[in-house]
């Protein structure tokens, strides 16, 4: 199956990505790679979302500014407050200008999370992360 990377969701901004696996990838290929192995274990193209180039850095927006008020008070706070979201949306914005790419995908439960990093692991994903309710879980560093 042949991935079109660009007609998948990129959002136009990252809240926090409560729910969410997500791991950075040195390239589109690996993470193409990545994509048709998760939609052939039966995730929905709309359970992922890819931050990639400008973009990317405008989804992060790691000072708020390019956003709503709300969004810019959420990234005030989240830096404020040196969350570990936080952490992950400046390490996200420095990876993105380095070329590098982020792929986000819906997890309903432990077992998804599972699943979706040794699927990201396999195709050379790197940070691998976890975000719940109420905290975030380093899958791979």
């Amino acid at each position: 199956m042949e991935i079109n990377i660009n007609k998948l969701p990129h959002p136009d901004y990252m809240p926090y990505p409560r729910n969410q696996t997500v791991g950075f990838y040195p390239n589109r290929e690996k993470m193409a790679e990545a994509i048709e192995e998760l939609l052939s274990q039966g995730f929905d193209e709309e359970d992922l979302n890819i931050f990639e180039g400008e973009q990317g850095l405008h989804a992060i927006d790691v000072e708020g500014s390019e956003h709503t008020f709300f969004e810019y008070l959420a990234r005030k706070s989240q830096k404020f407050w040196g969350s570990g979201e936080w952490a992950f949306f400046e390490e996200a914005n420095q990876e993105l200008k380095k070329g590098h790419m982020i792929l986000s995908v819906y997890t309903e439960d432990e077992t998804e999370k599972e699943i979706i990093a040794s699927i990201m692991r396999r195709h050379e994903a790197y940070d691998i992360r976890y975000f719940a309710r109420a905290y975030t879980e380093r899958l791979v560093k």
